[in-house]
């Protein structure tokens, strides 16, 4: 036998490590799991796509760039042309 005994190379510790982390992958995919389903009862209550945010207002774009502009900006924050 070597002297290792029923438990291998580890020993109890090595055991007990091994149990421990298959205790928190099970842990880590039911939280996972209850998440998903909280997220998606809330976006369904909300009417709202879950993950998704609502688009920013923009009214124009810049003369210069093309970079959309929103609404109160003075000055287009990637070129720095005048907004008006």
């Amino acid at each position: 036998m070597g002297g290792l005994g029923s438990w291998g190379t580890f020993g109890l510790v090595g055991g007990i490590l091994g149990l421990l982390f298959q205790l928190a992958l099970l842990t880590l995919v039911v939280v996972g799991i209850v998440w998903a389903v909280r997220s998606l009862g809330q976006a369904n209550r909300s009417g709202a796509t879950p993950g998704l945010a609502a688009p920013a207002a923009s009214l124009s774009s810049c003369v210069s760039c093309g970079a959309a502009l929103q609404q109160g900006w003075k000055v287009c924050p990637y070129c720095g042309q005048s907004a008006s």
